[in-house]
């Protein structure tokens, strides 16, 4: 056989197997909190690390419950994401080329509609508003579509929502 083939298939195999090697390492360290999931995880699935950023961040209170949480993030939750307690709702993120995190969350008696304004696919983010009893006070969530996690973190914040106002019009707002 010839070397340049040899040379050429041990190369190829070689390159293979660091491609594995890379995504091997990726996988272990979403696993264990060094980098953040692309998923909407749970607050029991999230990492002890990960829940101690959100707590010196005041992005959660020590005394809520963390039910949903995803992050933007591509190294650091600390870029951008959204949570769900047991009370409210927060989306936060480092906006205007601001190093200092930003919050903007709605308590769940607040909510009286959930708007999708984006349709999420495999490579973007759906988008929702989520609107108070102030018409011109909302928040917007920006969450993956992959394996319906928008549908599931929407879902749950409409189960939050006091039972008089889970009667209302959901997703029925006019465009903005």
């Amino acid at each position: 056989m010839n070397p340049a083939v040899k040379w050429i298939g041990g190369a190829f195999l070689g390159f293979l197997g660091l491609l594995f090697a890379f995504f091997l390492m990726i996988g272990v360290m979403i696993q264990t909190g060094v980098l953040p999931s692309d998923r909407v995880v749970t607050g029991e699935d999230l990492s002890k690390k990960h829940m101690t950023v959100l707590i010196e961040a005041g992005l959660l209170d020590a005394d809520e419950t963390l039910e949903l949480f995803f992050s933007e993030g591509l190294f650091s939750i600390k870029e951008g994401g959204s949570l769900l307690t047991d009370r409210r709702v927060v989306v936060f993120g480092r906006f205007e080329n601001n190093d200092e995190v930003e919050a903007y969350e709605m308590r769940h008696e607040d909510i009286v509609a959930i708007k999708q304004t984006q349709q999420g696919d495999f490579s973007s983010y759906a988008v929702y508003q989520v609107h108070s009893h102030d018409e011109d006070a909302w928040i917007e969530l920006w969450l993956p579509h992959e394996y319906d996690d928008d549908k599931r973190f929407v879902d749950a914040i409409k189960e939050k929502i006091p039972h008089k106002l889970r009667e209302l019009p959901f997703l029925n707002l006019p465009d903005t």
